[in-house]
């Protein structure tokens, strides 16, 4: 029951000295928004939600919206270097970036397992609604189940849901996804 709002590098960020060494985290009903980035730090910035080196948490009833406008990589809510993340019951929306990288609604990212994304919502993000991102370091065993993307990814050619790098054994299964065309003769 926080919210996190117009701060320059982002809304509410846990991070650890190694992958996993935090342990049964819980947010719930937080409300992130307003995080533009910082145009001169070199790092991610203007993320809503961050939580990384995580064994063991469950985001849920949460807000992250109009984050990341000057940001480099910035995601509503997401995860990185973390084993058994939940996100269910949340919407992230109008999320940006100011790069080709992200500005997605969610994320599992690099070193992200075993981990659930459902019954979320997320809309009007500049990059995916959902992401399962591993580069070239590992993510295995994520899913995303039951999750609305309504006009995500309309920036850098992105998607409503999408996968990248080294994912392996993921499950993504009984999601919706609505985009609108955008007028151009080219595209859909």
């Amino acid at each position: 029951h926080s919210s996190f709002h117009d701060n320059l590098h982002g809304g509410l960020k846990v991070t650890g000295s190694a992958k996993n060494s935090n342990k049964n985290f819980i947010v719930d009903h937080v409300k992130a928004y307003n995080n533009p980035g910082s145009l001169s730090d070199g790092g991610v910035t203007g993320n809503g939600i961050y939580l990384a080196d995580v064994e063991g948490a469950r985001i849920s009833r949460s807000i992250a919206y109009n984050n990341g406008k000057n940001g480099k990589a910035p995601v509503g809510i997401w995860a990185a270097g973390s084993n058994r993340v939940t996100i269910e019951y949340c919407e992230s929306y109008n999320n940006r970036t100011r790069d080709i990288s992200d500005g997605g609604g969610f994320d599992f990212d690099w070193d992200t397992h075993n981990s659930v994304m459902q019954y979320n919502y997320s809309h009007g993000n500049d990059g995916p609604g959902f992401l399962l991102y591993a580069g070239s370091t590992s993510g295995s065993g994520n899913v995303i189940r039951y999750n609305v993307s309504e006009n995500d990814g309309r920036k850098n050619g992105k998607a409503g849901i999408q996968l990248g790098g080294n994912v392996t054994n993921a499950q993504v299964y009984n999601n919706t996804v609505y985009i609108t065309g955008t007028g151009h003769s080219q595209s859909s």
